[in-house]
């Protein structure tokens, strides 16, 4: 893979097209996964990513890639998304300057974003849980049917679905608690 990618690393600093193209297949969606780790917004991974691309295609003549490429290019995301997060930083300076603060609404983008993010962990989570207490789960929490229709519904006792639901919640508790301590 090494000869590849220095073949990958020449032929891009040559500019050939066929070379970015391929070195985009190679990486985009891996990328995309990496960033999505510090941003939490798939939106904003992506344009994250083609950012770098971007880059990557017009200064393709004067890289310097000291290390794998592989690792320039990831190194490059997290570079970017540093900068990106200095940006937001700036973006809510200037509204708390200006009166504005986006961390205060709770129909913010900021907000929304955090509350987006937390259900996707959730769903995420309920996933994970053992599949007869998922569903108890998913019909008491989701479907908003109380523990005797669910007993009815599963052909169980109203004993066990109390406690599938207590196991269901402290498992997801323990599978959110570093996530949950961010919020």
């Amino acid at each position: 893979m090494n000869k590849e990618y220095d073949i990958l690393i020449k032929g891009l600093k040559n500019g050939n097209k066929e070379i970015f193209d391929r070195i985009f297949t190679l990486f985009y969606s891996d990328l995309v996964h990496y960033c999505i780790r510090f941003v939490n917004d798939s939106d904003v991974a992506e344009e994250i990513v083609q950012d770098v691309f971007v880059k990557l295609w017009m200064k393709h003549d004067s890289i310097m890639i000291n290390t794998s490429l592989k690792s320039y290019l990831y190194r490059a995301v997290q570079n970017h998304t540093l900068n990106y997060f200095n940006y937001m930083k700036q973006v809510e300076k200037y509204q708390q300057y200006i009166g504005f603060s986006a961390t205060n609404s709770p129909d913010s983008p900021l907000e929304k974003l955090k509350e987006n993010d937390l259900k996707i962990r959730v769903e995420e989570a309920v996933l994970q849980l053992p599949k007869k207490c998922r569903e108890v789960f998913e019909y008491r929490r989701f479907d908003g049917m109380k523990n005797k229709e669910i007993a009815e519904k599963m052909n169980i006792s109203v004993k066990t679905v109390e406690k599938q639901i207590s196991k269901a919640l402290s498992l997801l508790k323990k599978m959110l608690q570093e996530y949950l301590s961010v919020f």
